[in-house]
């Protein structure tokens, strides 16, 4: 895809989520530099984490995204809202002021301010080093807590300490 902005969107909240991304592209004459794919096969999605600079994730309400996981296991930089799991998922549970996350594994802004996700945006675009540094430390955090081999031992080694206690 030799777009400059792709948007991938399953339909969720929208009944014709893509349809309707494209019909805006088109009044806004962004077509070629906007892309909606809609739904993606697991190897287009590798495709396009290959082919992208950041992961953008703006959403209002999640738990815990697969979607934010699979960007980080595949080392993407990430850009996100504070909201439901997500700050967990990034190892950043307790955060004072927005932007945060640029020293760690993604980068979290508030839900619905649009101006403070078009700014942090931009300078993550201008940066590539924190974009890499940040998506190597994103990739460390799945491998650690995530990857099934650790989660698993996380918990048995939970269960071992209920038993010991019980």
């Amino acid at each position: 895809m030799g777009s400059e902005m792709c948007i991938r969107d399953r339909g969720g909240f929208w009944e014709n989520g893509t349809e309707e991304l494209q019909k805006k592209a088109k009044k806004l004459e962004a077509q070629g530099i906007v892309e909606c794919p809609g739904w993606v096969s697991a190897k287009q999605r590798t495709e396009l984490f290959e082919q992208s600079s950041i992961f953008v994730l703006p959403t209002w309400f999640e738990g815990q995204p697969v979607s934010l996981l699979e960007a980080m296991a595949a080392g993407m930089c990430s850009l996100t809202t504070a909201v439901g799991g997500i700050p967990q998922t990034l190892g950043e549970p307790e955060w004072n002021s927005l932007p945060t996350g640029k020293d760690g594994c993604g980068v979290m802004v508030e839900a619905k301010n649009s101006r403070m996700l078009t700014e942090t945006l931009e300078e993550l675009l201008l940066d590539e080093n924190l974009r890499r540094e940040i998506g190597t430390k994103a990739r460390m955090r799945v491998q650690e807590y995530y990857a099934i081999d650790n989660y698993v031992n996380q918990l048995v080694s939970y269960y071992e300490k209920l038993r010991k206690e019980g």
